[in-house]
């Protein structure tokens, strides 16, 4: 849970990180995705001499995979930079000026 714990650590240290909603969803997702992880493999280690315990493995893969997926397999510094970067972009791209207001987009 190597992302969970940075990210815990990050809270502690510096307050709720200020990214996007988008960002902050994502950063959710791999928390959620690493307890359901680790949840799997409790389970298996208690299953260990029995005929199920390869039963578990796609699972632990797939979950693997999505983590892969939203992380990019960065480093947890790295992938808080990247929320960062990409939440100033998301802004950016939020607030034009050019662009004109859609009702639909308010809510």
């Amino acid at each position: 849970m190597k992302y969970t714990t940075y990210f815990s650590e990050y809270v502690k240290q510096s307050g709720p990180p200020r990214i996007s909603q988008r960002q902050f969803r994502r950063m959710m997702n791999i928390v959620s995705l690493e307890v359901q992880l680790s949840t799997m493999h409790y389970v298996k280690k208690d299953l260990t001499d029995t005929p199920f315990v390869r039963r578990y493995d796609l699972v632990i893969k797939s979950l693997s995979d999505k983590i892969t997926d939203l992380s990019r397999n960065l480093e947890p510094s790295n992938l808080m930079r990247e929320f960062a970067n990409l939440s100033r972009d998301e802004i950016m791209e939020t607030f034009e000026v050019d662009r004109p207001w859609d009702e639909d987009e308010a809510f």
